[in-house]
């Protein structure tokens, strides 16, 4: 980090990574070396429930249209008893012809600096 750091002092870093990544402590590492990231997060329960609506609203927008469809919805959370904090969640509600595909991923970008779409 000291290398990229005395060559690019003002490059902006985000780490990207799979849900592999999405632990406590990868997540409060980048944000105590000012760090952003973007990891994708396995689904849950709780992750399911808390995007209920884009999901339900991707099914009906499938069945209106007739193809795949995608909605972009976003939230807060916190992994229960690993998370030190709630953390920006962005779920990708995707449903296909086969059913439902939700995707995760939880960011440190802010709404203002990175859209939902975007992420």
């Amino acid at each position: 980090m000291e290398q990229i750091r005395s060559s690019w002092p003002k490059a902006k870093i985000i780490v990207r990574g799979d849900s592999g990544f999405s632990r406590e402590n990868s997540m409060s590492w980048c944000e105590a070396n000012g760090i952003d990231f973007v990891l994708g997060l396995a689904k849950n329960s709780r992750l399911l429930a808390m995007s209920l609506r884009a999901r339900r609203q991707a099914q009906i927008d499938l069945l209106d249209a007739g193809e795949a469809s995608r909605v972009i919805d976003e939230f807060s959370y916190q992994a229960p008893e690993s998370w030190s904090t709630e953390r920006r969640v962005v779920v990708k509600a995707e449903h296909l012809s086969k059913g439902a595909n939700p995707h995760f991923v939880v960011t440190s970008l802010s709404a203002a600096q990175t859209d939902a779409s975007t992420l």
